[in-house]
């Protein structure tokens, strides 16, 4: 099920199209470096750096699954606390460019019980896992055991941030924050989207709305975009 929706993800989004064409950009340039199994050549300048573009912008676009922190691999819980949005300046195919970013600042508690804090970048990586993760859980039949459950970065941090655009306010079903996700994938700065459609969301609910006429709005919006 989890998988599955990635493959439907990654067939039927921009961001899935877009993730398939970069990777198809550098698979020629790593297999240039190839002697039988080993990278054992080094890429020529040129080369290296357009690698090196390209890995920036999936980097931008696909952000990480959380903290470096160590903390992060195994945290009790955690609360999104800010959102810091950003554009970073890049050059490629010698035509100077700027990609939007989101960076999440997060406060969790470890296994040991101490808090921590940290901050990653926001992007179709952790959105996809989250949706995947919550779509799963919603319709499967099977509910995992808590020894089994996932580890919360990357895959309840779309909910997280969007409960940070949602003070005070619990919502019915995560099928919303799923929703939202997978509008967002259709753009091609994913994080950037989310954050969008989560604050038209959360306004259109401070209005008296209801949850499913909230969604409605947003969607209808993005579609006149």
């Amino acid at each position: 099920m989890h998988e599955y929706w990635h493959y439907l993800h990654n067939i039927t989004t921009i961001s899935g199209f877009r993730a398939f064409v970069l990777a198809q950009l550098l698979v020629p340039r790593f297999a240039s470096t190839l002697v039988g199994r080993e990278s054992l050549k080094r890429l020529d300048i040129a080369s290296a750096e357009y690698v090196a573009t390209l890995l920036k912008l999936f980097y931008l676009r696909d952000g990480v699954a959380g903290p470096k922190n160590p903390w992060a691999r195994d945290p009790r819980s955690f609360t999104a606390t800010k959102i810091v949005e950003g554009n970073e300046p890049f050059a490629i195919g010698g035509r100077a460019s700027v990609e939007p970013f989101v960076s999440i600042g997060v406060k969790g508690t470890a296994q040991n019980g101490r808090i921590y804090g940290g901050e990653f970048k926001f992007g179709s990586l952790a959105i996809e896992e989250s949706v995947a993760w919550m779509v799963q859980d919603k319709i499967s039949s099977v509910k995992m055991p808590l020894h089994m459950q996932p580890p919360l970065f990357p895959y309840a941090t779309a909910g997280r941030v969007l409960n940070l655009m949602l003070p005070g306010r619990d919502l019915t079903s995560t099928f919303y924050p799923a929703a939202l996700g997978t509008l967002s994938l259709l753009h091609t700065s994913p994080g950037t989207a989310f954050i969008s459609f989560g604050r038209d969301f959360a306004k259109a609910l401070a209005s008296g709305a209801s949850e499913d006429a909230a969604l409605d709005g947003v969607i209808g919006a993005s579609r006149a975009r």
